[in-house]
């Protein structure tokens, strides 16, 4: 990131096709953002002294990335490159966390299990435990944990 000790608050999330980045810039007037296929750069008529680029870690659609202004500070939408290709780790191509960067978490979805990934238990029965019976097993029921006989047993 160019600029790095003067860059604003962000905040970033991601999708299966798409790059979420939020820019906190309360006073910004007439912002400029420059798409590239792995950058983007931020510039403004008023609120922003110098332009701010950002090295992105994976690739972009430039031509379908798009921003809005509101009271405080950007939205930007990027779709990746390819829709579908897998999570990026980071936002930004150099590795480690800068202090003003963080995760949107409200607005990130989490990567989709593969089934590869989550195979079915077979030994356990796939879920229904293999036919155990719970019913005889005493877990606190209604009245809860008997505090004096766990008392007892120390």
């Amino acid at each position: 990131v160019r600029n790095s000790r003067n860059s604003p608050a962000c905040s970033w999330a991601q999708n299966v096709d798409t790059i979420f980045l939020r820019v906190l810039l309360p006073h910004l007037h007439g912002p400029h953002v420059e798409f590239a296929a792995d950058e983007i750069v931020i510039s403004a008529a008023d609120g922003l002294a110098e332009p701010v680029a950002f090295k992105l870690n994976g690739a972009i659609d430039p031509e379908r990335s798009v921003f809005g202004l509101d009271h405080q500070g950007l939205d930007i939408r990027m779709p990746k490159a390819e829709p579908g290709t897998p999570y990026w780790p980071r936002l930004l191509s150099a590795k480690g966390k800068p202090h003003w960067l963080s995760v949107d978490w409200p607005r990130y979805e989490a990567e989709p299990d593969s089934e590869e990934e989550a195979p079915e238990m077979p030994a356990m029965g796939g879920g229904d435990f293999g036919g155990m019976d719970f019913s005889g097993m005493d877990f606190g029921g209604e009245g809860g944990l008997d505090m004096s006989a766990l008392q007892g047993m120390m």
